[in-house]
């Protein structure tokens, strides 16, 4: 009697094939559109193209609410040093000849002095940048702040169920103030030194965080490389998924071509026993 096993034989092949398919994708091409991904933006963008330079590395003048620097430029034929996360202040290194566009990026706690009786939470800040050396205002803005007094009612004292258990996270949900400026300040070639000046609208002290800091970007002529250079994480996100995606057709497409020749070739019976 001739049993017939070509369905069941058949759902393993494509199971089979199914799950090669997943694992060649896991081990295999996700690594390999990550690589090829990694190597095509270093490529367009060189890996000198932005530097990270804490507010801690700043010269602090006079008073806590002025922080200056100033800009050491390379040339091409040297090696690009990094700004060290040390809090002791260093020079922001950038290329010759090069226009650099600079975010900013503070976090900071705003205590109301205790001398002074504080009419609201809310502060104005001033912030501007200066270039010291022509005398030029390169940005300016005011900004509302939330500062914290003593008589200023507080969630503190919630349920730590609610909030945690750290204190310290406890005031930087509720007191930490987070001001970020993207792309809009240009840093011209000339540029040799910079001065961040913060102007309080009331007598109140300012706490830096040491994630505060400012970020130089080189500026390309290319529209789509600045976005690539300004929203990293998500050009990554995206190119390595468009890369696997690709791969993944050309995998797939491939193997559909391999397995259809080959049941092609191979006798109708091969399947069937007796």
């Amino acid at each position: 009697m001739r049993v017939k096993v070509s369905i069941f034989i058949r759902l393993l092949k494509w199971s089979l094939c199914v799950t090669t398919l997943l694992l060649v994708k896991l081990f295999i091409i996700f690594p390999l559109a990550g690589l090829l991904f990694h190597d095509l933006y270093l490529r367009l963008l060189p890996p000198d193209s932005s530097q990270w330079v804490p507010l801690s590395t700043f010269h602090e003048l006079n008073n806590e609410l002025n922080f200056s620097q100033r800009i050491a430029r390379i040339g091409i034929d040297r090696e690009l040093p990094e700004a060290l996360d040390n809090g002791i202040p260093q020079p922001i290194y950038l290329r010759e000849r090069i226009l650099y566009k600079m975010d900013l990026d503070l976090q900071f706690y705003c205590i109301h002095n205790w001398d002074t009786t504080p009419q609201s939470s809310i502060v104005e800040l001033k912030i501007a940048i200066q270039d010291p050396a022509c005398g030029r205002k390169l940005f300016g803005r005011k900004i509302p702040i939330v500062c914290l007094g003593e008589e200023l009612p507080t969630v503190l004292g919630d349920s730590s169920m609610k909030y945690g258990t750290s204190r310290s996270e406890l005031y930087r949900r509720e007191w930490l103030n987070h001001w970020k400026l993207e792309d809009k300040i240009d840093i011209v070639p000339n540029t040799r030194s910079l001065r961040l000046v913060l102007e309080m609208g009331q007598a109140a002290q300012l706490i830096f965080d040491p994630n505060s800091g400012l970020k130089f970007r080189m500026r390309f002529t290319q529209g789509l490389i600045n976005l690539m250079q300004r929203w990293h994480k998500t050009t990554y996100i995206v190119g390595v998924t468009a890369f696997d995606l690709a791969i993944t057709a050309l995998f797939g497409i491939t193997t559909l071509v391999t397995f259809t020749l080959v049941s092609k070739r191979l006798p109708k019976d091969v399947f069937k026993t007796q």
